[in-house]
């Protein structure tokens, strides 16, 4: 199922007319995949804030909550998707009025929290965050907070760490940390990167926009406004501060990207043990565990002029590094790298095609891969 809504725009904002679904059958077209109802449209005729529909599994770890946001008003609307259908389940007016704002919506990976960052108005724009509890059992939001930013920041987007412990909130220029575990949660507030005014190769600057968490553990994030090839990593996301490592400019990309990443849902989170829900006895609890199974890893591949080593866990001391071309030929060797907890290896020179490393500690090989340089 694909659930979305017409947008429209004026001269001041864009809005979605009422949410619509549609029905895909993956198991047709040889496995691809084949529309068999399109664009049903949903009784409910409210008008809907431009963007951040968003979704959470129910608590009985089969149904899931889908919640959209209505136009200038604080007011939520909740679908459940059942076995049935999506169904229309309730609103709900809680905390401050929302402005029709362009930005990012997301749950915690355990789906005790929902949080809401954009911005709205012409210039300057005005951003705020919007952060409540959520029950996964009724699908009510609770213990509202809010937080208005300084005018004129544009873009903007909002994470939440695999862990649920930290909120990461994208303001433009820079991107503010979080600690949901605080008592304070907005007074715990940590800037964690601001743009180092990397440009592109054509010359446009790589800022901050939306970010989403990606089932290796690490949150990417893409670029506002240009067309880009570049995805900025914060590295360990369930880390304070700095420690979180936020890697700018990380990944080159095989073709440009704009405005959006991927809206998905996080799936790896199922029944609620012990809620008045969880009655179906079937589904069983998982919870988030990141796919890392080496202890160090390298990366962004395919890598422009930059390849990162970063040490997972209990890594101590350092490592030696070879590059080997097509050939066998080492090519560049870096002794004593300290990959803890990221090394940053230059590749200038070095011509595009494939190359194989090696990483030795003590003598011994801890981990050897391809790379790839791209033009």
């Amino acid at each position: 199922m694909m659930i979305d809504g017409p947008l429209f725009f004026t001269p001041d904002f864009g809005f979605y007319a009422p949410l619509r679904y549609t029905l895909i059958d993956m198991n047709l077209n040889n496995g691809l995949g084949k529309v068999t109802a399109n664009k049903i449209g949903m009784s409910e005729p409210d008008t809907l804030n431009g963007g951040q529909i968003t979704a959470v599994r129910h608590a009985n770890g089969r149904d899931w909550w889908v919640m959209v946001q209505k136009l200038f008003e604080g007011t939520y609307l909740k679908y459940r998707l059942t076995p049935e259908g999506l169904i229309f389940d309730h609103y709900q007016t809680i905390g401050e009025t929302l402005e029709n704002a362009v930005g990012q919506a997301v749950f915690s990976p355990d789906g005790q929290w929902y949080a809401f960052y954009g911005n709205w108005d012409l210039w300057p724009y005005k951003t705020g965050l919007y952060l409540y509890r959520f029950d996964r059992c009724t699908g009510l939001l609770s213990e509202p907070l809010f937080k208005q930013y300084e005018d004129g920041i544009e873009a903007s987007g909002a994470a939440i760490s695999p862990n649920s412990r930290f909120l990461y909130v994208s303001q433009w220029d820079k991107v503010l940390q979080y600690d949901l575990l605080a008592p304070d949660i907005l007074a715990s507030e940590t800037v964690v990167a601001e743009y180092d005014g990397f440009l592109d190769e054509r010359g446009y600057p790589t800022r901050f926009y939306k970010f989403l968490l990606a089932p290796d553990g690490r949150l990417y994030g893409n670029i506002p406004n240009y067309n880009s090839r570049y995805l900025h990593v914060i590295d360990q996301p369930d880390l304070p501060g700095d420690s979180c490592n936020l890697i700018q400019h990380a990944v080159f990309l095989p073709t440009y990207n704009i405005w959006s990443l991927p809206n998905v849902p996080f799936y790896r989170l199922y029944d609620e043990p012990g809620s008045p829900c969880d009655t179906l006895n079937s589904v069983g609890t998982k919870t988030f565990s990141p796919s890392r199974t080496a202890a160090l890893r390298v990366w962004p591949v395919p890598a422009a002029d930059v390849l990162y080593f970063s040490a997972e866990g209990d890594w101590s001391g350092t490592a030696d590094l070879w590059l080997f071309d097509g050939l066998g030929r080492a090519v560049l060797t870096r002794p004593g790298l300290q990959i803890a907890p990221v090394a940053t290896v230059r590749l200038d020179g070095l011509p595009a095609g494939a190359y194989h490393y090696v990483l030795r500690q003590q003598g011994r090989v801890v981990k050897t891969g391809k790379v790839i340089r791209t033009p």
